[in-house]
């Protein structure tokens, strides 16, 4: 009845019991509390396309000169820069605006991770430079997803990947503003730095329009044979006619044509034209391999996955089955303590590279850990050295592609106010 209607409700009790927060102690142990958390990483930087430094590289050229090997290498380099017509030496003249110049030593590196050949780079200081619009230094670069689409493509259609290094790319842009540079130390012996500078006359990379200069370059190449730009990734070009694509990552190149012959046909052209090497079936790109199982294509980062994990001295650590632990819910922990901000984004963002090429598994836990980038407290390092333990147990996993296969399978899921933070959704 209306009075019944007017007593208000009994209030409800909740009957859960909450428990303390735990977190995993980041090297297979058993779960602890996040304040007796303890794990310590190593911090190291490596460029995946030109090499490593592994500190036995050295820093200069006094270094440099003491071992027969990098000397060998600082030659090669200023040989190629000197045929190729880069400078010119020149006097130098009071006023004159002159920027620096460097010589980087690395370790390159095989595609199965272990030590290559020595590499030297000459570098300008292009950061000394002024007064360079952004129309003049701005360069695209390839998509990752864009060359996953083609080698897709490539598969449905039954055609071979063909790949090819340009050697000294950015060297064969023409410099078209004044710009001079001191001279290389290894050439100060035989010119006085004081007396002499260098005159770029071919773009050198370093230089704020190297990658500019380099992208009309091409650009105009392929244009005038017959190639067009894609509308959605303008690194890569297609041929109607002669029914190939192509995809461009600065000096790297990735062919697919629909006749293998037409391919290396394509390459011998770019060879005359600016000097081609490693030519062949596409077997290593951008960090990932490229490997054939039966008739499938199989894209994985293994070798970079296991430097991940030596970087960060978690090579013999015990693996797990998942990326995050499930019973554990990230938040800001805003009284936690704290950890050591570069190693925390040196971590995560050498996961997001893994997670953007080949390991679409680790996506959502880079997503999740690349929130506190700015203030990581322990518990979020704990986290991501789960997720390290979890990349020792599938360095192996990577993409795969089947051949003539074109059915296309997606699983969507969604949570309801699972953020602790700001109770967002998460999809």
């Amino acid at each position: 009845d209306d009075d019944d209607d007017d007593d208000d409700p009994a209030p409800r009790r909740s009957t859960r019991v909450r428990t303390q927060r735990q977190v995993y102690d980041g090297r297979g142990g058993s779960e602890v509390p996040s304040a007796k958390g303890n794990v310590e990483v190593a911090a190291a930087m490596e460029d995946c396309l030109f090499g490593i430094d592994d500190g036995t590289a050295p820093k200069n050229w006094d270094e440099a000169k003491l071992d027969p090997a990098w000397v060998k290498a600082t030659e090669e380099e200023i040989s190629a820069l000197e045929k190729n017509n880069t400078w010119r030496i020149i006097p130098r003249r009071p006023n004159m605006k002159v920027i620096g110049v460097k010589t980087i030593y690395r370790q390159k590196l095989n595609k199965d991770g272990s030590p290559g050949r020595k590499k030297a780079r000459v570098v300008a200081k292009g950061y000394t430079q002024y007064g360079v619009s952004f129309k003049d230094r701005y360069a695209p670069t390839l998509r990752i997803a864009s060359l996953r689409a083609v080698l897709a493509l490539a598969q449905v259609k039954k055609r071979k990947a063909l790949s090819a290094d340009i050697n000294n790319a950015y060297l064969h842009g023409p410099e078209n503003n004044e710009v001079y540079m001191e001279i290389p130390e290894s050439l100060r012996d035989k010119y006085d730095p004081d007396e002499w500078v260098t005159e770029l006359l071919k773009s050198l990379y370093g230089t704020k329009t190297a990658g500019n200069n380099w992208n009309k370059c091409i650009d105009a190449y392929m244009r005038a044979h017959g190639y067009k730009r894609c509308r959605s990734d303008p690194c890569v070009y297609y041929n109607r006619k002669k029914d190939i694509i192509v995809c461009i990552y600065v000096d790297d190149i990735v062919c697919v044509p629909a006749r293998e012959k037409d391919g290396y046909k394509f390459f011998k052209g770019l060879d005359a034209e600016y000097g081609i090497k490693d030519v062949g079936e596409l077997d290593y790109v951008l960090g990932m391999e490229v490997k054939k199982v039966e008739d499938d294509l199989v894209l994985t980062q293994e070798a970079y996955a296991k430097r991940i994990l030596a970087d960060f001295k978690m090579q013999d650590c015990k693996g797990v089955t998942t990326p995050m632990a499930p019973s554990v819910r990230i938040t800001k922990d805003e009284e936690g303590p704290g950890s050591d901000q570069e190693r925390y984004r040196s971590i995560v963002g050498k996961i997001a590279y893994l997670a953007t090429c080949t390991r679409p598994d680790l996506a959502y836990t880079v997503s999740k850990l690349s929130r506190y980038l700015n203030n990581p407290k322990r518990s979020h390092m704990l986290a991501v050295m789960y997720a390290l333990r979890y990349i020792k147990r599938t360095s192996d996993y990577g993409l795969r592609f089947p051949q003539g296969e074109t059915t296309m399978e997606m699983y969507v899921d969604a949570d309801h106010a699972g953020c602790l933070d700001t109770r967002r959704s998460t999809s």
